[in-house]
């Protein structure tokens, strides 16, 4: 089972400025290539702190390219409504290229309405751009020349330039919450991103049960697409002392989730998210702790529930979702080295 290390770049001004929030994730990549952890991923968000300070992945990611060597570089994820498509396919190449073939591209349509209206796109179109981008990068990537006629791109014999190294194509990646979703994912044959903390675990079962059943009708299940799980994780040095460090921030996380997720939507799109909107709203630290939402609690817990979700998921990468809710850098950096220290041991 590979491990990897996860950013959402939520930003409190009054914990630490920008430039050193952004240099010490830098150093916690670094740090984790030492470690031994497989791979990096970082998200894409706008015009608010819930990861708003990192709008465009593929340049943090070329950043980390230069000071990294073999751990991957993903995202999870790229929106890919908000771009043009033929520029993320130059983008994620040469990025590919730069990085000696190490990306993997995490993709999805957002969520945020003003992300949607400071980007002048309706969200009655996220779907369709997001499935139409996918399909123009994927054609971009392999196609000695690039002819496309859909809604949004149009492309006549272009060279996109330059081709990525890892062949076919870097692995492509999806977010999948929606039952459309999960059924555009398991057509595509893409592999799966999951976090599963905004709703309780049954309901991740049933959606990935949703997803295997549907890659078998699909002829979408040889071989495997790949399952990645992203929980909140921090190993302490006992299991009472984790739960104190993190309690607090961990808080002030759900806090800001809380203001932003919508409780009313303009798009028939969205009424997924509208549905859990309750639920999130009302999320508390004792909610997740108790519900086994997320990974907290010295080494032997960690490892323990780790093997549990291994088990109930089928998981083949979990992702540690490390610094959130303005956890302490020596903090999050104690964490990652326990973490892999005395828990990844234990499955290598």
């Amino acid at each position: 089972m590979r491990f990897s290390i996860f950013c959402i770049f939520d930003h409190f001004a009054d914990a630490v400025p920008v430039p050193r929030y952004l240099e010490d994730f830098a150093r916690l990549a670094e740090r984790a290539e030492e470690l031994g952890f497989d791979g990096v991923w970082v998200s894409e968000h706008h015009f608010t702190p819930y990861g708003g300070i990192e709008p465009r992945p593929q340049l943090m990611l070329a950043h980390l390219a230069a000071r990294t060597r073999r751990i991957r570089l993903g995202t999870a994820v790229s929106l890919v409504p908000f771009d043009n498509p033929i520029r993320l396919a130059e983008d994620f190449a040469f990025l590919d290229v730069i990085s000696g073939g190490r990306l993997d591209w995490g993709v999805g349509r957002g969520l945020f309405a003003f992300e949607y209206d400071g980007m002048g796109i309706s969200q009655d179109e996220g779907r369709e751009r997001l499935e139409e981008g996918v399909d123009v990068v994927l054609r971009a990537w392999q196609d000695e020349r690039l002819d496309y006629a859909g809604r949004f791109t149009n492309a006549d014999g272009l060279r996109v330039l330059p081709r990525p190294l890892q062949k076919p194509h870097p692995p492509v990646y999806a977010a999948a919450v929606s039952p459309e979703s999960v059924t555009w994912v398991a057509r595509r044959g893409l592999h799966n991103l999951q976090v599963p903390y905004v709703a309780p675990l049954e309901v991740t079962d049933e959606r990935l049960a949703s997803w295997r059943a549907q890659l078998e009708a699909f002829g979408q299940g040889e071989p495997p697409p790949r399952l990645v799980v992203m929980m909140h994780t921090y190993v302490g040095e006992t299991a009472l002392g984790a739960r104190r460090e993190t309690e607090g921030p961990l808080a002030r996380y759900l806090r800001l989730v809380a203001d932003h997720f919508p409780t009313q939507v303009r798009s028939k799109q969205y009424e997924t998210y509208a549905q859990m909107a309750p639920a999130v709203k009302s999320m508390t630290p004792d909610q997740l702790f108790d519900g086994g939402r997320v990974v907290i609690g010295d080494a032997d817990r960690v490892t323990r529930r780790i093997e549990e979700l291994r088990a109930r998921f089928g998981l083949d990468e979990y992702m540690l979702f490390v610094n959130w809710g303005g956890l302490e850098h020596a903090l999050t950096e104690a964490s990652l080295e326990r973490f892999a220290t005395r828990v990844m041991p234990e499955f290598r």
